[in-house]
Protein backbone atom coordinates (compact mmCIF):
# COMPACT_ATOMS: atom_id res chain seq x y z
CA UNK A 1 0.00 0.00 0.00
CA UNK A 2 2.72 2.24 0.70
CA UNK A 3 4.37 1.39 -2.79
CA UNK A 4 1.39 2.48 -4.40
CA UNK A 5 0.70 5.65 -2.09
CA UNK A 6 4.69 6.57 -2.90
CA UNK A 7 3.95 5.89 -6.64
CA UNK A 8 0.62 8.57 -6.49
CA UNK A 9 2.76 11.47 -4.85
CA UNK A 10 5.46 10.84 -7.23
CA UNK A 11 2.86 11.00 -10.10
CA UNK A 12 0.82 13.45 -8.53
CA UNK A 13 4.18 15.58 -8.35
CA UNK A 14 5.06 15.07 -12.20
CA UNK A 15 1.91 16.49 -13.17
CA UNK A 16 2.65 19.35 -11.25
CA UNK A 17 6.38 19.43 -12.23
CA UNK A 18 4.76 19.11 -16.22
CA UNK A 19 1.59 21.75 -15.27
CA UNK A 20 4.18 24.04 -14.16
CA UNK A 21 6.30 23.76 -17.16
CA UNK A 22 3.42 24.13 -19.43
CA UNK A 23 1.96 27.19 -17.79
CA UNK A 24 5.54 28.79 -17.81
CA UNK A 25 5.73 27.89 -21.61
CA UNK A 26 2.07 29.26 -22.24
CA UNK A 27 3.41 32.65 -20.80
CA UNK A 28 6.42 32.43 -22.96
CA UNK A 29 4.38 32.06 -26.08
CA UNK A 30 2.59 35.05 -24.79
CA UNK A 31 5.14 37.15 -24.28
CA UNK A 32 6.71 36.74 -27.04
CA UNK A 33 3.55 37.00 -29.45
CA UNK A 34 2.93 40.04 -27.35
CA UNK A 35 6.25 41.53 -28.29
CA UNK A 36 5.56 40.30 -31.94
CA UNK A 37 2.31 42.35 -31.92
CA UNK A 38 4.17 45.63 -30.10
CA UNK A 39 6.35 45.34 -33.28
CA UNK A 40 4.29 44.63 -36.09
CA UNK A 41 2.34 47.85 -34.52
CA UNK A 42 5.41 50.04 -34.82
CA UNK A 43 5.97 48.82 -38.20
CA UNK A 44 3.06 50.02 -39.39
CA UNK A 45 2.71 53.27 -37.17
CA UNK A 46 6.94 54.08 -38.54
CA UNK A 47 4.87 53.51 -42.05
CA UNK A 48 1.92 55.37 -41.66
CA UNK A 49 4.20 58.46 -40.32
CA UNK A 50 6.29 58.02 -43.21
CA UNK A 51 3.23 57.98 -45.91
CA UNK A 52 1.52 61.18 -44.02
CA UNK A 53 4.79 63.44 -44.54
CA UNK A 54 5.61 62.33 -47.64
CA UNK A 55 2.01 63.71 -48.37
CA UNK A 56 2.44 66.54 -45.84
CA UNK A 57 5.59 67.52 -48.13
CA UNK A 58 3.49 67.41 -51.64
CA UNK A 59 0.30 69.13 -50.13
CA UNK A 60 3.49 72.33 -49.47
CA UNK A 61 4.78 72.04 -53.07
CA UNK A 62 1.78 71.78 -54.50
CA UNK A 63 0.57 75.07 -52.08
CA UNK A 64 3.77 77.15 -52.55
CA UNK A 65 3.63 76.49 -56.31
CA UNK A 66 -0.10 77.64 -55.93
CA UNK A 67 0.70 80.83 -54.21
CA UNK A 68 3.47 81.24 -56.80
CA UNK A 69 1.39 81.76 -59.62
CA UNK A 70 -1.36 83.30 -58.04
CA UNK A 71 1.47 86.40 -56.90
CA UNK A 72 2.69 86.07 -60.39
CA UNK A 73 -0.85 86.49 -61.99
CA UNK A 74 -1.42 89.39 -59.48
CA UNK A 75 1.74 90.75 -60.29
CA UNK A 76 0.30 90.45 -64.06
CA UNK A 77 -3.03 92.36 -63.31
CA UNK A 78 -1.44 94.84 -61.52
CA UNK A 79 0.66 96.18 -63.94
CA UNK A 80 -1.72 95.46 -66.52
CA UNK A 81 -4.00 98.36 -64.50
CA UNK A 82 -0.63 100.49 -63.90
CA UNK A 83 -0.22 100.11 -68.17
CA UNK A 84 -4.25 100.91 -68.85
CA UNK A 85 -3.78 104.07 -66.27
CA UNK A 86 -0.42 105.19 -68.12
CA UNK A 87 -2.09 105.01 -71.47
CA UNK A 88 -5.50 106.57 -70.09
CA UNK A 89 -3.95 109.32 -67.60
CA UNK A 90 -4.43 112.19 -69.72
CA UNK A 91 -7.63 110.99 -71.04
CA UNK A 92 -9.23 110.41 -67.70
CA UNK A 93 -7.62 113.52 -66.45
CA UNK A 94 -9.15 115.78 -69.60
CA UNK A 95 -12.63 114.27 -68.99
CA UNK A 96 -12.52 114.68 -65.49
CA UNK A 97 -11.53 118.41 -65.31
CA UNK A 98 -14.52 118.75 -68.57
CA UNK A 99 -16.99 117.32 -65.96
CA UNK A 100 -16.15 119.30 -62.83
CA UNK A 101 -15.85 122.70 -65.38
CA UNK A 102 -17.96 122.18 -68.27
CA UNK A 103 -20.91 120.10 -66.03
CA UNK A 104 -21.14 117.50 -68.16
Amino acid sequence: MEDLITNLLEIDQGAKARLEQARLQEKQILDALEDEAAAASDEVLAEATAQVDSLMRESDARAKKRIEELQLRYQQAVAALDASYAEKKEQLVKAIVARCIGGE
